[in-house]
């Protein structure tokens, strides 16, 4: 009987088998295929790969996945440096038709062993910044986020094409604020004194090597780099960096081991803005250091390239050699070769962006390098690269040809052969000795009128390729940066295109850079054709405070109507700041009410170190007390932060004073966001230098380029 039940159970068993597999036949054979809604997954590593792969040359590395056309940035983070996905690392792929654009795709994300993974660039987590939470950086504007959140490439509500975030790296730099206070200064003690100079506190900066303000900057320094909160014990030792010496160095490097990662970044690169050969081998060992975050081996590449020492080129190639191919990483050591400029670096960067194996990012990044030296020799590379099919590499191409300066090495050296001869050399009383003289100067005069022919004709290549560029690639910000590099380059061809560009364009973007290309060049006879353009009708409010600044660059004193009714009506917020910039770079003093009375209340706390800059560029310091008074009396945060940055953009040493004060008193004891923002001002107003130490190492930096610490850096 057990027998019989166990042959029924069996055979039941295989009649339910065969009935299932005739039901998923039927099945399979009607189910629609669903399209794949998520992208494949790309590499070699622990997911297959799932296209046909091609055989490799002898000696070459894998083959790296074709790259999609990019054209704009991912979300940024609010308030810091924002968050960018890198792109692939694949082959370039050809350009999208001009005119069409390019939408934000999904990029490749370097990964571990596994390969890459494509991930939407709208998820990717923002990164904190520097400080841990949102202090105001120069240039920001908390204006409204626009729908969905998304932000401009350094954290705030621009646009991925927006002037404003060019203008943020290029601010000191243009501006150039320190020699436009004193020369303001000194005009009017001239006229009021028969020319004679007084020593009035007006628009003073402050000296960051005098003892007087070393002893009372310092102790204040040194206690907040023992705050609690690490937020302000970043922005302390940046401070430091910025106003110290050599003999302070005791005072930056405990801050290198820190628990918190964000100080030890600052501190590292503390140590560059010192600037003093001491800090090199704290850096050397941090940039062999395997204990060390990616990041910090980045800030001490390029700590190592701020202090300018050309024995730190071998270490910085064989870092590169050896690299683990990660991006933040291989990058800062590329512009720390760059920022050294030595015949080695430039070799191996000129190899580097020329590979067409190599990361695109990392290559356009290899460009903007390659450029900072400003070499003409560097021409041919550069425009080979205009043409490239990824986009990054284009616009750091074009940035790098406005770098180049076509001038004679031998026009320099006739110039100051000529004036030391003069003043030094009377020769013997023969005319042997006058024929020496003469015969030398002449050959070098031949070399020098030779040289500049060619560097002449070299130049307007260059421009002819830029204004082919301006007009018809494919990319916006391709087109806009190359009308940044026609302003830089100048000349009559140049401004021609920029009119030209200025008239015909539709877009927005573009209209405001070739504006201030031609504020660039320079040229006063521009100003007629921006201000006609900035009269004749509706124009969005971005647009309309370019051409206010590009005015105020040129010195158009017509636009202090337009400006001042700006002021008065204090209504689109952009609009408003430039207003304010361009009436005090036109010199115009019926602003001064305006700006006080604006820069001093509680209300609109967002325009404050813009109105302050303004009052700054019109020589006045009257309102430093109100200012004072006001940061005393606030209660609100974001206002007493804002003050203090209108404190920083005047720049007086009464204005280190009140800040000063603000950061030790205890009847008005200050938040931490709030000392975090007093130590970046007090930094800001004591640097060293005629113009902020970073000024010049990233004013031309691609900012739309996604690598994360340079971009932090950029804005400290």
């Amino acid at each position: 009987g057990v027998d019989t039940m166990r042959r029924s159970q069996s055979s039941l068993f295989l009649i339910v088998t065969f009935l299932l597999g005739l039901a998923a036949a039927a099945s399979s054979q009607v189910r629609p295929v669903r399209p794949v809604t998520s992208p494949p997954r790309i590499g070699t590593g622990g997911g297959g790969v799932n296209r046909p792969t091609r055989p490799t040359r002898p000696g070459a590395g894998p083959r790296r996945p074709p790259s999609r056309p990019q054209s704009t940035p991912g979300t940024a983070g609010t308030g810091t440096p924002g968050s960018f996905t890198p792109s692939g690392t694949g082959a370039p792929s050809p350009r999208p038709v001009a005119g069409v654009g390019t939408p934000s795709p999904t990029r490749p994300v370097p990964g571990g062993s596994g390969g890459t993974t494509p991930t939407p660039v709208s998820t990717l987590p923002s990164p904190p910044g520097i400080p841990g939470f949102r202090i105001p950086r120069p240039g920001d504007a908390p204006t409204p986020l626009p729908k969905g959140g998304e932000t401009g490439p350094l954290g705030d509500a621009n646009s991925e094409d927006s002037w404003l975030n060019w203008w943020r790296l290029n601010e000191a730099w243009y501006l150039d604020l320190e020699r436009r206070y004193l020369s303001r200064n000194r005009e009017r003690e001239l006229d009021a004194d028969l020319f004679t100079p007084a020593d009035t506190p007006t628009a003073r900066p402050a000296d960051a090597t005098s003892e007087a303000l070393r002893s009372r900057v310092l102790p204040v320094l040194r206690r907040l780099t023992a705050h609690s909160h690490p937020a302000v014990r970043a922005e302390a030792v940046l401070a430091l960096g910025k106003i110290g010496q050599r003999v302070d160095l005791p005072l930056i490097t405990p801050l290198l081991s820190d628990r918190d990662k964000n100080v030890r970044k600052a501190a590292i690169l503390a140590l560059g803005l010192l600037k003093t050969p001491a800090s090199r081998p704290f850096l050397t060992t941090i940039l062999k250091s395997h204990r060390r975050q990616d990041a910090e081996i980045a800030y001490a590449a390029v700590a190592l390239g701020l202090i300018g020492q050309r024995e730190a080129v071998p270490v910085l190639i064989k870092r590169l050699k050896q690299g683990r191919g990660v991006r933040e990483v291989e990058s800062a050591l590329l512009y720390a070769l760059g920022l050294l400029d030595t015949p080695r670096a430039r070799a191996f960067l000129e190899y580097y962006v020329l590979s067409p194996s190599r990361d695109d990012v990392l290559r356009s990044v290899g460009v903007q390098a390659l450029a900072l030296g400003g070499h003409p020799e560097e021409t041919d590379v550069l425009l080979r690269l205009i043409n490239d099919p990824d986009v990054y590499v284009r616009r750091s191409a074009v940035i790098g040809l406005g770098q180049l300066h076509f001038v004679s090495p031998f026009a320099m050296e006739l110039e100051v052969a000529e004036r030391e001869l003069a003043e030094h050399f009377d020769g013997d009383g023969t005319e042997r000795a006058d024929l020496i003289a003469g015969d030398y100067l002449g050959r070098l005069r031949l070399k020098a009128e030779e040289d500049t022919r060619r560097l002449a004709a070299l130049k307007g290549d260059v421009v002819a390729q830029l204004v082919k560029v301006s007009l018809d690639d494919s990319d916006v910000m391709v087109r806009n940066f190359a009308a940044v590099a026609l302003g830089e380059l100048g000349g009559r061809q140049a401004r021609e295109a920029l009119q030209n560009l200025l008239v015909t364009t539709r877009l927005n973007s573009t209209r405001a850079f070739a504006s201030l290309g031609l504020a660039i060049a320079g040229d006063k006879a521009d100003r007629k054709a921006v201000f006609r353009r900035l009269a004749k009708g509706r124009i969005d409010p971005s647009t309309r405070a370019a051409m206010m600044l590009s005015l105020g660059l040129l010195g158009e004193g017509g636009v202090a109507d337009i400006a001042i009714r700006r002021l008065q009506s204090l209504g689109d917020t952009t609009s408003s700041r430039f207003a304010a910039v361009s009436l005090g770079l036109v010199g115009e003093k019926r602003a001064l009410p305006l700006l006080r009375n604006a820069v001093t209340r509680r209300g609109r706390p967002e325009l404050k170190r813009a109105f302050g800059l303004g009052l700054a560029l019109l020589g006045d310091t009257e309102v430093v007390k109100s200012l004072g008074k006001l940061l005393n009396e606030s209660r609100a945060s974001e206002t007493r932060i804002q003050t203090a940055a209108a404190l920083s953009a005047i720049n007086d040493i009464s204005a280190m004073d009140i800040l000063l004060k603000a950061a030790t008193s205890k009847k008005h004891k200050a938040k931490d966001i709030e000392l975090a923002a007093f130590a970046r001002a007090i930094g800001v107003i004591g640097e060293r230098g005629w113009r902020p130490i970073l000024s010049p190492v990233f004013r031309h930096l691609n900012y739309l380029t996604p690598v994360q610490s340079l971009r932090e850096m950029a804005l400290l």
